[in-house]
């Protein structure tokens, strides 16, 4: 069975307490995966924050994606040091 991870609105803390957990029956060993970002939207809450992979973000055209490909490059930057 191949499993998309989920993303987006279904990964909300209020939701997933609600409706279960979205990535239910995942399974790191066999399933395919995406790195992730917990995102905190501007103007909401942070009850409000969503689980987005890059790509998703880039469908959206959301504003931030050069403070996202800032954050990467730190962090590769970290990891190679």
């Amino acid at each position: 069975m191949s499993f998309a991870v989920a993303t987006g609105s279904a990964t909300v803390a209020y939701v997933a307490e609600n409706e279960g957990d979205p990535n239910e029956g995942f399974d790191p060993k066999t399933d395919e995966s995406e790195v992730q970002y917990y995102i905190k939207w501007k103007s909401w809450a942070h009850i409000h924050n969503t689980w987005e992979s890059e790509s998703g973000l880039r469908e959206q055209q959301v504003n931030g994606m050069k403070r996202l490909e800032n954050y990467m490059k730190k962090e590769k930057m970290l990891s190679n040091w």
